[in-house]
């Protein structure tokens, strides 16, 4: 396990629903972005973004978890309405 990314944090991310773990791992990379521009002037703004990245490499592995969880969601749904549809 990463020292950025707890144990806590990483089962709240995996209870999240697919919308609001796409919308924070772009709140994520928006920080990264903004810190990595001004890390070219700024030595302490270079230290964060490299942190912010180590982040986000972390969150993308769980974005693996988390999108194939809801593959499955969307999958059992298609065939739900499969059957329904025969069955009409």
């Amino acid at each position: 396990m990463s020292k950025h990314l707890s144990e806590d944090e990483r089962n709240e991310l995996l209870n999240l629903p697919y919308e609001d773990f796409v919308e924070r791992l772009g709140v994520e990379m928006g920080n990264f972005l903004n810190r990595a521009g001004r890390g070219r002037d700024n030595k302490y703004q270079g230290y964060r973004s490299r942190s912010a990245s180590m982040r986000i490499r972390e969150l993308l592995k769980e974005y693996r978890v988390v999108s194939l969880r809801r593959e499955k969601y969307l999958d059992s749904k298609k065939k739900d309405n499969k059957e329904n549809i025969l069955d009409s």
